[in-house]
């Protein structure tokens, strides 16, 4: 019985990180992009300096993804091999 609930309580866990990872991804990649589209329409000496940081920073977000769709193999082998459903895990 408790190692059932430890499974129920790691897909919530689970359930969290992918929603935060989502809106981790919009709310740092859409200002990014804002950001490059000013750095290319303003241009100026230090645009180049702007553009490596931005790409920087979209690396970070790639690897968050990564860490996203990680999670989401995860879950979705919990789901699969020990039966265990997001309803049954918010009881």
């Amino acid at each position: 019985r408790a190692n059932e609930e430890a499974k129920k309580k790691a897909l919530i866990a689970i359930e969290k990180y992918i929603e935060q990872f989502a809106i981790l991804n919009d709310h740092i990649r859409n200002p990014l992009q804002i950001i490059a589209g000013y750095n290319d329409l303003q241009g100026g000496e230090y645009a180049h300096h702007i553009a490596s940081q931005i790409a920087k920073v979209n690396q970070i977000v790639d690897q968050l993804d990564k860490g996203w769709i990680e999670s989401e193999s995860i879950r979705d082998f919990l789901r699969r091999h020990y039966g265990i459903s997001v309803k049954d895990s918010q009881k």
